[in-house]
């Protein structure tokens, strides 16, 4: 039940696009800044030290939904519900994305690529 690579090239410029390349690169910069010092919060027990950031949150959350809307989710009855779970696995694990690890396939790092594999498969679980 994967994903798979789609190189749009041009393509993804186009409208239906709902985020691009600069808030990838905008978000992976928040990440590395942001990683250690939660980490270090989360060895003292305490995560509230170091939230998450709310650019980051809104994005998971719109690629969730917008994931939600494929075909074979969107007629599900409790499709809000599994949004809901998978938004709360991917803020739960943020802190275990690699900003440094470059993809294969696009020779960079791809922190919406990694939201939507961890969407899909929380859907998955789900249902």
């Amino acid at each position: 039940m994967g994903m798979r690579y789609v190189d749009r090239g041009p393509l993804a410029q186009q409208k239906g696009v709902y985020f691009t390349p600069e808030e990838n690169d905008e978000c992976v910069e928040i990440l590395k800044n942001w990683r250690g010092p939660r980490r270090e919060a989360l060895d003292k027990g305490d995560p509230k030290l170091c939230p998450i950031p709310e650019y980051v949150a809104i994005r998971v959350h719109k690629i969730c939904e917008n994931i939600s809307h494929r075909y074979n989710y969107h007629r599900k009855p409790y499709r809000e519900e599994m949004v809901s779970d998978a938004l709360v696995n991917i803020l739960r694990y943020l802190h275990t994305f690699n900003p440094e690890r470059i993809g294969e396939r696009s020779q960079r790092v791809n922190f919406f690529s990694w939201v939507t594999q961890c969407v899909d498969r929380s859907f998955g679980s789900r249902i």
